[in-house]
């Protein structure tokens, strides 16, 4: 039930910087495409598919996640859609605070660890984390064709 309050309040730019900047430190490379930033926050918002990102391990590949997650991803493409806006006000906090450089790919500038912060947000963190270590294994046309999503 909190977990819902926490969504409505905190939904905003500077709470998704910090799921990004976690996802970053899991993506672990200085560049990614703007285009892998769509699947971070409809997956990470929401406590169906965000929590079994929680309990993977090193040996957990992506479409093993997928597989296990079939249900809850039948609406990621609304969710991609109503969370563009978002995203998109997302990167351009970051790129003003000098926290990344927004150009063709994104450079990341700064990331954070999940274990720095507290139990309310160390959940959203550490799955952010462990979706960019998922996604980094795997080029993003990939990604989007596994999902059988669009951008």
């Amino acid at each position: 039930m909190i977990e819902k309050h926490i969504q409505v309040l905190n939904v905003n730019p500077f709470f998704c910087s910090l799921i990004l900047q976690a996802f970053y430190k899991g993506y672990d490379k200085s560049q990614c495409e703007v285009l892998i930033h769509y699947l971070i926050l409809p997956i990470l918002l929401f406590n169906e598919t965000r929590k079994p990102l929680t309990e993977i391990n090193i040996k957990t590949n992506f479409e093993k996640y997928i597989e296990s997650n079939k249900i809850h991803l039948l609406e990621l493409q609304e969710k991609i859609w109503n969370f563009k806006d978002l995203t998109n006000q997302t990167l351009i906090y970051l790129h003003n605070h000098n926290k990344i450089k927004l150009d063709a790919k994104v450079e990341v500038l700064e990331e954070i660890s999940y274990e720095n912060y507290t139990d309310d947000l160390k959940s959203f963190l550490r799955a952010a984390h462990y979706w960019g270590f998922l996604l980094s294994k795997i080029d993003t046309i990939t990604v989007y064709k596994s999902l059988k999503v669009i951008p």
